[in-house]
């Protein structure tokens, strides 16, 4: 784990809990000895992919609820006139189709 764990939920024998990994925030499960307090087993991943999971609860009937998003960033160009200084046109959305890195863009012209 790189980032501490957000608080989820106590389950008999396991806590269910977010925690990032990498790139992505997901939800886990540690067992738990409810004897000793002690981990008991593996942490075991239960939600994967480049969503952000968090918020995780248990059900009465067992199942695992947690919120989970997205985050979307697009890319827009407005052009310059030679000086920098003054727009020369409206801003148009770019196709995001192709653009490697939408966090920190570059110009090839």
């Amino acid at each position: 784990m790189e980032a501490r764990p957000e608080p989820g939920d106590w389950r008999g024998d396991a806590v269910i809990f977010a925690a990032q990994k990498g790139e992505t925030n997901n939800i886990w499960r540690l067992p738990v000895s409810p004897r000793n307090f002690r981990t008991d087993g593996n942490l075991q991943r239960l939600t994967a992919g480049s969503s952000t999971d968090s918020a995780p609860a248990v059900s009465p009937a067992g199942a695992v609820v947690f919120a989970t998003g997205t985050q979307r960033r697009d890319l827009w160009v407005r052009p310059l006139d030679s000086t920098g200084e003054k727009f020369t046109g409206p801003m148009e959305r770019l196709p995001s189709g192709g653009a490697p890195n939408h966090e920190n863009p570059t110009v090839s012209k």
